[in-house]
């Protein structure tokens, strides 16, 4: 009954996640970063069901890698990402300083950049740690995590600009 009471559970999360997942590509679709037909919606549900399948599709590649590399992949994307947003706080504190907010991070542009170092070290230690171990296709942790976060940045580059319907107020 436990282990079918954590596979139940697990495939709650699983789907949860998936069904989050969804509403971005959704949005992503929206504005033009995806095919419009990813924010289709089922006329039944109201569920952006392209997106969906899309998230399944997506997950099933991953599926071989096992649970290690998969928590090994999501820290080095998740430390990458939070390393983003540290830099945009640094950059919004360097040109709108006078800019109100709720509540100030004290030490100025110096005291918002100190507190990227721990998670930067942090993001090392799971880098390096995730270097050398190969996995599925030959590929380490580390070399998937940096070939995931430089698919943005393509896609980015080869999306023709002006295309975002909710940037131009069409949308």
């Amino acid at each position: 009954m436990i282990a079918l009471g954590a596979t139940a559970c697990a495939a709650g999360m699983f789907l949860a996640a998936l069904l989050s997942w969804s509403r971005l590509a959704e949005a992503m679709a929206l504005d033009g970063w995806l095919p419009s037909t990813v924010a289709r919606r089922s006329k039944r549900t109201g569920t952006p069901t392209s997106a969906v399948v899309l998230g399944g599709a997506l997950s099933t590649l991953f599926l071989g890698l096992g649970l290690k590399r998969l928590v090994e992949i999501y820290v080095l994307l998740y430390g990458a990402a939070l390393l983003l947003e540290f830099a945009a706080l640094v950059s919004l504190r360097v040109r709108e300083p006078a800019l109100p907010r709720p509540f100030r991070v004290p030490g100025g542009v110096l005291g918002c950049a100190l507190l990227s170092v721990p998670p930067a070290l942090l993001l090392a230690v799971a880098g390096w740690t995730g270097r050398d171990d190969p996995g599925a296709f030959g590929l380490s942790a580390l070399q998937v995590a940096l070939a995931l976060a430089a698919t943005g940045p393509a896609w980015w580059a080869i999306l023709p600009r002006g295309r975002s319907r909710r940037a131009t107020g069409a949308g």
